[in-house]
């Protein structure tokens, strides 16, 4: 499981494939007369929705997979328990290059997703939903980047400690407000355009009084060039309307 995690379907040998499709069968058997105890002690993210209260078929679940085929697998078992077992509808979200097979890869997926989080979950706010970012189970890569986000889009933010005490954490939002002078300045058109096409040169863009922690540089060919951070396409997510 580890060796093929970051795998997609297409670089799965006919062995790996196999060997993984054959795991898969054996949960969905293991699981599919299981009741809620037994769910909460398999799967971390059933728990924490099961832990945070009585699901409610009004609720939108989406489930956040890595761009791979495990984590395709994963969260399709996951959202079959939603659906038929809790009632809830439920989508699955895979941003692309989405896994830990490298920095780059990683960076692309939660840029993806960050730009997800500032089209969406502002509608589902405005429309009477609480948005709980659920972050039991997963990548600590992606765990730790949720955290703040969740302080970004989310009303609260759950966990759960591990065995024995297994209890709920909820977070709630901090009530803070961005500096967008502060942190934008006269740049919107140059964070537009990096937002929109990627990383540009440096010497067509002036960032100076930007802070350090909203851009990301990296060379190219002898080229310097500038782009967002993922705090930087969340920021400007946030702000760009």
């Amino acid at each position: 499981l580890r060796q093929t995690a970051n795998k997609q379907e297409h670089e799965l040998s006919a062995d790996e494939k196999a060997e993984l499709e054959a795991h898969v069968r054996s949960i969905r058997a293991r699981m599919s007369e299981a009741d809620r105890q037994t769910w909460k002690l398999h799967s971390a993210e059933v728990n924490g929705i099961l832990s945070y209260g009585q699901p409610h078929p009004s609720d939108m679940h989406v489930l956040l997979a890595t761009d791979t085929w495990q984590g395709r697998s994963a969260a399709t078992i996951i959202g079959g328990f939603v659906k038929d077992a809790l009632g809830c509808p439920v989508d699955t979200l895979s941003p692309k290059r989405l896994s830990a097979r490298s920095r780059e890869d990683f960076h692309a997926g939660m840029v993806e997703f960050v730009k997800w989080c500032g089209d969406t979950l502002p509608g589902y706010r405005s429309s009477g939903y609480k948005v709980v970012f659920n972050l039991t189970g997963g990548f600590k890569s992606v765990q730790g980047y949720l955290n703040t986000l969740g302080m970004l889009y989310a009303d609260e933010i759950i966990y759960i400690f591990e065995p024995p005490s297994g209890e709920l954490i909820v977070i709630p939002r901090l009530p803070m407000k961005l500096d967008e002078e502060g942190l934008i300045g006269r740049h919107a058109v140059e964070f537009e355009m990096m937002n929109r096409a990627g990383p540009l040169p440096m010497r067509a863009v002036d960032t100076g009084d930007v802070p350090e922690s909203l851009i990301e540089t990296t060379s190219i060919d002898g080229t310097d060039y500038a782009g967002l951070s993922i705090w930087g396409t969340a920021v400007w997510q946030r702000l760009r309307k």
